[in-house]
């Protein structure tokens, strides 16, 4: 490790001595500052998870120049990545082009703060990345759970789950989305344990980003709109009265309305809520071909809006597992079901298995987890954006498969 370390120093300062670039200069030195932070932070506050914490980041940061300088490929950077970028540097010096997501929203605005900085942006991604994992672990912390020999499993899953590595250090949004997710996840166990409400504030405004960045988040919104109102603390369950249902459609309405109002969040779905014919649009939408060979399940066809209900359980399934193995088609499919589906079934194993510990906090998870899949479920028809759209929202199915361990006769309050 110290030789990894003492590497990465040399090739910064090699880097920093012979770049002609300001703008580069300037963002090495930012890499420098925080690498030096996190390790001091680390040594400071997670000494208990320290390898790994660092192991994971000094990945992290390898991804990241690999990627900037081109030392070798990283998969899932190419043309979006280079899209991405060319749009935004191009919006912030004034061009007449379009945006492209969201995301290149941001980058646009960031790099008229501060240039066209890629390796600043794509720095922010690590950081976003390795705060994904403090979080998780800081979750894990407050429900207090000790000697459980499932817990450490669960950090190594949030520190080296193989895409979430790869998508770390190139240009992308997945780290945003996923390190504001782990942000409401951390909130929403303070909130069960206190039941103060400006904790709520800080769980909504982190979805709020993550919709921002992309549409198919909007359900989170929904599903902690449920899972808060639902919670009891005093039962340490989800009580299903008549008053919370009333607060809950009350609720939803306010938020379905505020968000349709607002196009930054539903962009994505104009064709279908403002066009002539929303039913045929939606499943027009639904039953886009795509010719990737990782595509599944191409010839399922939703004809009416029942048949959706009737056939999600497969696409949902599909999106959890895929690739599965009577749909191997080489090496790579073998890899990604080895090194992803797996850590899926393994966190479902770890929740059923302690079904009988199952306290509400657990469940409320699981519930918000499946509120998160429905969009992605039904609009994900190949196996490779299943796997980039899930581990975007694994840190809810962490978390809950932590809480699932909590024995019975304890209590998340503790």
């Amino acid at each position: 490790m110290i030789i990894v370390v003492s590497f990465l120093v040399v090739f910064l300062i090699g880097v920093l001595i012979h770049t002609n670039d300001i703008n580069e200069t300037y963002s090495l030195c930012c890499v420098f500052v925080v690498f030096i932070s996190a390790v001091v932070y680390i040594l400071k506050y997670q000494k208990e998870y320290g390898f790994v914490l660092l192991t994971s980041f000094l990945i992290r940061l390898i991804i990241l120049f690999a990627d900037y300088y081109k030392l070798f490929p990283i998969i899932g950077s190419g043309s979006d990545t280079e899209f991405f970028y060319e749009i935004s540097v191009a919006k912030a010096i004034g061009k007449p082009v379009d945006y492209l997501t969201n995301y290149t929203v941001f980058l646009t605005y960031l790099f008229k703060l501060i240039g066209p900085q890629r390796l600043f942006a794509q720095l922010i991604n690590v950081l976003c990345s390795f705060g994904t994992i403090i979080y998780i672990i800081m979750s894990i912390k407050q429900i207090n759970i000790k000697n459980n020999r499932i817990i450490p499993s669960l950090v190594l899953i949030a520190s080296f789950t193989p895409q979430v590595v790869l998508f770390s250090g190139v240009l992308l949004r997945e780290s945003l989305i996923t390190f504001f997710l782990s942000i409401s996840v951390y909130y929403f166990i303070r909130y069960i344990q206190t039941m103060k409400i400006w904790y709520t504030v800080a769980i909504f405004g982190s979805i709020f980003v993550c919709t921002f960045f992309h549409t198919g988040m909007i359900m989170g919104l929904l599903g902690y709109a449920v899972v808060i109102v639902l919670y009891s603390k005093q039962k340490r369950k989800l009580d299903l009265s008549f008053i919370k249902i009333a607060k809950i459609i009350v609720l939803l309405y306010v938020l379905f309305s505020f968000v349709t109002s607002v196009d930054i969040f539903t962009d994505y779905f104009d064709s279908i809520m403002k066009g002539e014919d929303s039913e045929q649009a939606l499943l027009d939408r639904l039953n886009y071909e795509t010719k990737a060979g990782s595509a599944y399940l191409s010839t399922i066809k939703f004809d009416t809006t029942s048949s959706i209900i009737l056939l999600f359980p497969i696409k949902e399934f599909y999106f959890l597992f895929s690739p599965l193995p009577w749909d191997f088609r080489n090496f790579v499919d073998v890899l990604s079901f080895i090194l992803d589906s797996c850590i899926f079934f393994f966190l479902f194993y770890v929740i059923i298995k302690n079904k009988d510990n199952r306290n509400g906090g657990s469940f409320s998870l699981i519930l918000l987890f499946f509120f998160l899949t429905i969009l992605y479920a039904l609009g994900t028809t190949t196996a490779g954006t299943a796997i980039r759209h899930r581990d975007t929202i694994m840190p809810v199915l962490i978390v809950a498969a932590a809480l699932s361990c909590i024995y019975k006769s304890r209590s998340v309050n503790k």
